[in-house]
C-alpha cells in the first residue's frame, strides 16, 4: 500500500482550498474507492453545508467502481476523485458534470472538443475518455436547505489508458494520446474540479443553459442505439434529451424516453 501522497496532488488540493473552490478535502495514498469512502463520510460525520463542496481524492484505487456495477481500472496515469456537494435533481446532475469536465478540457487543449455519452460518458473522437458516476446518500435526517448529499465521483484517462473491447463499446483514450505530448494528472485537477462546481451551480439558475450545451455535445443524438426496455433489447435513433434530462428514442413505432440504462451506439454496417 502506498504510503505517502504525490507532491503535485498535494498542491492542486492545497489551491483548490486556498482559493475556497472546495471548502474541504481529504486525500490519501490509496483507497478501494473515492465514491465508497465519500458515502462512508456521509453517513457518519456530522458534515454540514459549511464543509461543502468536499473533495475526496486518492492517488490509487483498488476498486473504483462505475455505473452498473462495474469495475473502474485505474493507475498512475488516471485522475480519480468523489465531490460532496448538495443537490436538489438526480436526473440532470451527471448531465451537468460532463458538461462542466467538457468545458475545462476544451479551455485547457483547444481546439479539442469533447463530447458527451447519455447518461454519464466523456468521449474524445469516438473513444472513452473517462466516466461519471453521481450517488444520492440516503441520510436519516435531512439538510436544512432540503437537498440531498450526493458523491459525484470522476474517473479521467490523463497519460495513460486501460485497454479493454468490446461489441458497440467505444475503446479507451488519454489525453496525452490524443493531443500528442505529456499531460500530469494533477495538473487538470484545478480546472476540472472548478468547471464541475461552476457548471453544478449554473444547473441550479439556469438548467436549460447546461442542458442546451449537453445537446450541442451529445454523442448519441441521431445515431442508431441499442438499449433494454424492461427485459426486451431494442434499436432506435436517438432524438436527443428532454427538458428533463431522459433520452428520446425513436423507434419503428413510437418515440420512447429512456430515464435511465445502457445504451450503445451502433456502428455503421
Amino acid at each position: 500500500m502506498k504510503s505517502e501522497i504525490d507532491p503535485s496532488g498535494k498542491a492542486a488540493v492545497k489551491r483548490l482550498l486556498d482559493e475556497h473552490v472546495c471548502a474541504t478535502a481529504v486525500y490519501l495514498p490509496e483507497t478501494a474507492s473515492t465514491n465508497t469512502l465519500a458515502i462512508h463520510q456521509v453517513r457518519s460525520e456530522a458534515m454540514d453545508s459549511s464543509q461543502l463542496p468536499r473533495l475526496v481524492l486518492a492517488d490509487q484505487q483498488t476498486g473504483g467502481r462505475g455505473r452498473m456495477g462495474r469495475q473502474w481500472e485505474s493507475d498512475d496515469g488516471t485522475l480519480t476523485f468523489s465531490l460532496v456537494v448538495e443537490a436538489g435533481t438526480m436526473e440532470t446532475l451527471p448531465l451537468a458534470v460532463g458538461v462542466g469536465i467538457a468545458r475545462a478540457i476544451d479551455f485547457e487543449f483547444a481546439p479539442l472538443m469533447l463530447r458527451l455519452k447519455w447518461p454519464n460518458d466523456l468521449i474524445l473522437g469516438d473513444s472513452k475518455l473517462g466516466g461519471i458516476l453521481c450517488e444520492a446518500v440516503q441520510e436519516s435526517t435531512p439538510t436544512p436547505s432540503g437537498k440531498r448529499r450526493v458523491i459525484v465521483g470522476v474517473g479521467l484517462n490523463v497519460s495513460s489508458a486501460p485497454d479493454f473491447v468490446g461489441p458497440d463499446v467505444p475503446p479507451a483514450i488519454s489525453l496525452s494520446q490524443h493531443v500528442g505530448r505529456p499531460i500530469k494528472r494533477y495538473g487538470v485537477l484545478f480546472p476540472i474540479v472548478s468547471g464541475i462546481l461552476s457548471t453544478l451551480s449554473e444547473l441550479e439558475n439556469a438548467p436549460e443553459s447546461v442542458l442546451g450545451e449537453f445537446r450541442s455535445r451529445c454523442w448519441l443524438s441521431g445515431q442508431l442505439i441499442r438499449f433494454t426496455r424492461g427485459n426486451e433489447p431494442m434499436t432506435g435513433r436517438c432524438l436527443g434529451i428532454d427538458p428533463t434530462g431522459h433520452l428520446r428514442v425513436q423507434t419503428q413505432d413510437t418515440i420512447l424516453t429512456l430515464g435511465s440504462g445502457d445504451v450503445q451506439r451502433l456502428r455503421p454496417a
